[in-house]
């Protein structure tokens, strides 16, 4: 998932019925990105948000999404 705003309900339920409705049709991964201006403007700048703020919440995010990526052999 991302783009989360994990604090609302809304993005709760839709994440809770994502899991239910889709979990045996596609792979879903715990790590969740959040909602950040700092993809847009790394965008804008034509980095990576690695390279942009490599310490942000949405950098490790990504990071923690590619750990899981390598240890599920996807």
């Amino acid at each position: 998932m991302t783009m989360c705003n994990t604090r609302t309900n809304l993005y709760k339920e839709a994440f809770r019925l994502v899991k239910v409705y889709y979990r045996e049709t596609f792979r879903i991964f715990d790590v969740q990105i959040p909602l950040s201006v700092k993809v847009g403007e790394a965008n804008f700048y034509s980095q990576s948000i690695i390279q942009f703020e490599p310490k942000s919440k949405v950098a490790a995010a990504y990071q923690e999404l590619a750990k899981e990526l390598m240890e599920s052999g996807c």
